[in-house]
């Protein structure tokens, strides 16, 4: 998961989930060992050479011990998830590929020229991960929506697009105290551009009048607009609604010219994208501004400092935070329907990579779970029983941080780290290319997960099946060694201890083995379980005739 702080390109090029064979290599697991390593720094640092080396020895070996022993359950368990996540990103990818059946041929003919080999002086062809089309800002969506106004003006369409833009996002941004003259320029100014929007309105969307008219009424209804207010012109302009296409119902918009919708869904869209870049930027700001006030700052006149520019950077995600939620409220009206491309943004969403608000309580939810985890070997052949349950999507929750079992998923240490969808690519929406690409690219990787998957479960078997060869190997060393401590001319004392240790590992590699052999009488039928047990009581019986072997050739050469 450290690759996730690096660049998309750096991503594409060396992540793991995307390189053949790989399957779902565990990248952490050796730093669990020097985590463990880690403690023996201090209790050792006064320690001579040979004591210190002997100690080292020890807590390795020791580790070793513990890995092999616990290597039947953490290969089961490994693969019962394999199998399970296999099964689901499988069903995945084939409904994705059924969506897209026109597609996927030419999709896989470019995923399979990226994995083929080639010769170093071979030019590379298309990475199908690397985007290849950059998604319309907010400016380019400008520049086309008036492009093709120049083009309807012989036609008699108006600007009405670009009046909405002008008017629209300036209404939202936070009120500041301005000089006397600048405040009556600027609200002139806005009076001016409000009045000729709801000149265009009444040619272009005359049902938007109708609705400022029932506002109205609604507002006399009320009481909000008294007889000695000022007259309606003459009132904060940001405080009007627009009643722009997404403010109408249905039938209001089908009496609209057809342009100022898919205009408006355009203008949307781009909203929508360009909040979330500068989203991800404040939030880029806020972690850099988080850990510098928590080292730098000292004393109240720094850390006041600092919390003013927290605050400030605060109040710009706040306000990108809005328009990426006002845009899509509208685009659900005027789509109809959910857009797949832009996801709700809940308060929990809204967060860094690696949250440096939280460390301290991750520090104490991860004491608070050491115990936890400390629990028997069991087989894990039964469901997950891990929450499930669905989270609220009501953006007013405050995230407190990954609460247990909160996501629905199990892991330990990065896995239960679940980045926020606004870091990832929303590249579904906008022009023809930008579809297709994003398509395609949401294709390859699912396309890669299924397969790391298969191989992380070929993987598995394999290593399920070498386990008790590589067990019974250690055991037959052992009873070399126990043979040869026979053969030896030393003192019958030394060499009958000699084969009772040798014998006594030999046998306990031996029973090493009987839990892989259970699971796999778990695994088999009935009619199988019959025909495996002469087998398995005729091991058994090798084994026993082997010990009482050993044991007569023992006492022969005491008596001897």
């Amino acid at each position: 998961m450290h690759i996730k702080g690096h660049i998309l390109l750096c991503q594409i090029f060396f992540s793991l989930y995307l390189a053949l064979g790989a399957g779902q290599t565990d990248g952490e697991g050796i730093e669990r060992v020097w985590a463990m390593s880690g403690g023996m720094a201090s209790s050792t640092k006064s320690s001579g050479p040979g004591a210190r080396s002997d100690q080292l020895d020890d807590h390795w070996g020791f580790w070793n011990w513990t890995k092999k022993v616990m290597l039947p359950s953490l290969l089961r368990r490994r693969l019962d998830t394999a199998v399970a996540e296999l099964a689901t990103q499988t069903q995945a990818f084939e409904t994705f590929s059924k969506e897209q059946k026109d597609r996927v041929p030419r999709w896989e003919a470019m995923l399979a020229a990226h994995e083929a080999p080639r010769a170093e002086d071979e030019p590379a062809p298309i990475n199908p991960y690397k985007p290849t089309v950059e998604p319309l800002t907010e400016a380019e969506v400008r520049k086309k929506l008036e492009a093709q106004e120049a083009e309807e003006v012989a036609n008699g369409k108006s600007r009405i697009c670009r009046e909405i833009y002008a008017f629209k996002p300036n209404s939202r941004r936070p009120v500041r105290p301005l000089a006397k003259s600048t405040s009556e320029i600027c609200a002139a100014n806005a009076r001016n551009r409000f009045a000729r929007l709801r000149g265009l309105q009444a040619t272009y969307s005359p049902a938007s009048l109708l609705r400022v008219v029932e506002h109205e009424k609604e507002q006399q209804r009320v009481g909000q607009l008294k007889q000695d207010e000022p007259e309606p012109e003459l009132q904060l302009v940001e405080n009007e609604p627009l009643f722009l296409g997404s403010g109408l119902t249905t039938a209001q918009r089908a009496c609209c010219v057809a342009s100022v919708a898919e205009m408006e869904i355009e203008l949307r869209k781009a909203q929508c994208r360009d909040a979330l870049v500068l989203l991800r930027n404040q939030l880029h700001m806020k972690a850099r501004l988080l850990v510098y006030k928590m080292v730098h700052s000292r004393h109240q006149a720094m850390n006041t400092r600092s919390r003013t520019l927290v605050n400030r950077n605060e109040a710009k995600i706040k306000l990108h935070v809005e328009k990426y939620r006002a845009a899509r409220r509208a685009l659900v009206v005027l789509l109809g329907n959910t857009p797949a491309a832009f996801p709700r943004l809940r308060q929990k969403d809204i967060r860094c990579m690696e949250d440096p608000e939280k460390p301290r309580k991750k520090r104490e939810d991860r004491a608070k779970g050491s115990s936890s985890r400390e629990v028997p070997l069991v087989s894990t052949n039964a469901v997950d029983g891990s929450d499930q349950s669905d989270q609220s999507d009501d953006e007013d929750i405050e995230d407190d941080g990954q609460k247990k079992g909160g996501d629905g998923k199990k892991g330990s240490g990065e896995s239960k780290h679940v980045m926020s969808w606004i870091w990832k690519s929303t590249g579904m929406a906008g022009s023809d290319a930008e579809l297709e690409d994003a398509l395609r690219i949401e294709w390859c990787k699912a396309s890669a997960r299924k397969r790391r998957w298969e191989e992380q479960v070929n993987l598995l078997r394999e290593e399920w099946r070498r386990l008790p060869e590589s067990l019974k190997d250690d055991a037959e060393a052992w009873s070399r060694r126990a043979a040869m401590a026979r053969k030896r001319d030393e003192d019958p004392e030394v060499t009958e201890g000699g084969v009772a240790y040798a014998e006594k590992q030999a046998a306990m590699y031996r029973r090493l083995i009987r839990p892989r052999l259970a699971r796999e009488v778990d695994e088999v039928s009935a009619a199988e379980v019959l025909e495996m047990e002469p087998q398995l009581q005729q091991d058994s019986d090798d084994d026993d005739e082997e010990e009482v072997a050993s044991e007569e050739d023992a006492l022969e050469e005491e008596d001897a």
